[in-house]
């Protein structure tokens, strides 16, 4: 996973708990993903929280994806070794 790929999501040790979060607003990738998991729709979420945007959305899901595509890669790596 690039960080290039990523350019609204950021991390910043210490901030929010070192949680990742869209850029420029404070708000947590995984708030974001709850609400979706949730069932609350794009619109929603778009008029709950303003200062993001649906690329912003699109991009926690990419994120979530990348990062269990990694998971799954550790995974298999970890069974043939094992």
């Amino acid at each position: 996973m690039s960080k290039s790929n990523f350019t609204t999501i950021e991390v910043i040790p210490g901030y929010l708990g070192g949680k990742p979060f869209i850029k420029g607003t404070g708000v947590r990738v995984s708030e974001i993903l709850d609400l979706l998991l949730s069932g609350m729709s794009r619109k929603g979420i778009l008029r709950e929280y303003p200062a993001i945007s649906n690329e912003d959305i699109d991009a926690t899901v990419a994120y979530l994806e990348a990062k269990l595509d990694i998971a799954r890669q550790n995974q298999y790596g970890m069974q043939k070794v094992g």
